[in-house]
């Protein structure tokens, strides 16, 4: 099984620093995003130090397993324990009387034909599937908005409340997070892609499913997406990580 990984980030112009981080690791085969609250170096710091955290849980013994050894349910198992031990340190690093620092999540672990992923806040995990030139958004942003329209209320109603897009879930500002990981199956030629906010609050999925399909080189590709999102007004921090199944 061959993997191809590239990754870009740019902190854009109207930023003082990149709180985004972003973990390639091809010998456990795990790749992420995270994106710090805030604008400080703090904000970055904090990003670093949860992606830190869960590839802890994916060090040796797992890494040093034949990629056919692996598990996708003990990945998941993983994958919960890794989030759960980033929000911890993160947590209890918090002074009581400050204001939290927390990050986005954004993960998959690579099981040769299964995806093993989660997420917390909104940065998210596309998969483009090769074999239908369709691309399926993996993940859903932990919004105000959205947890409203899970409860039922209509999408226009939910989308005009004052605080729609504040972040119902991320690591480090609340004791208890439950990372609720997934599998999926993937096949040669689908690409993964990993990403913050500042990529897709600018381009949708067709705009990202269009720069995938015209792009052979997956730098070329992450560059393109972080770069076509800034120049479509993008004010944030902008993260690709893009993971492909050469067949």
């Amino acid at each position: 099984m061959q993997i191809e990984v590239a990754a870009a980030t740019d902190a854009s112009r109207h930023r003082k620093t990149n709180a985004d981080a972003f973990l390639i690791d091809q010998a456990a085969s795990l790749f992420a995003v995270s994106d710090g609250m805030g604008d400080t170096p703090r904000s970055g710091a904090v990003a670093k130090m949860a992606l830190a955290a869960v590839r802890e849980l994916f060090l040796a013994p797992w890494a040093i397993l034949p990629p056919g050894d692996r598990c996708a349910a003990e990945a998941a198992e993983r994958l919960v324990l890794g989030v759960m031990q980033a929000n911890g340190r993160l947590f209890a690093e918090g002074r009581p009387e400050e204001r939290r620092i927390g990050t986005t999540f954004a993960g998959a672990v690579v099981c040769r034909d299964h995806l093993c992923f989660g997420s917390a806040g909104d940065s998210r995990l596309y998969l483009y599937r090769a074999g239908t030139s369709q691309m399926v958004k993996l993940t859903e942003d932990d919004t105000a908005m959205n947890d409203a329209i899970w409860r039922g209320v209509p999408h226009d109603v939910a989308a005009a409340q004052p605080k729609a897009h504040a972040l119902t879930r991320a690591i480090g500002i609340r004791r208890a997070l439950d990372p609720r990981p997934t599998i999926t199956r993937w096949a040669p030629g689908d690409v993964l892609l990993a990403c913050t906010d500042g990529i897709t609050d600018w381009l949708d999925g067709a705009a990202i499913t269009r720069t995938i399909v015209e792009c052979d080189a997956l730098e070329v590709t992450a560059q393109r997406l972080v770069e076509r999102a800034l120049m479509a007004g993008g004010r944030d921090n902008a993260t690709a990580v893009l993971v492909r199944w050469v067949a």
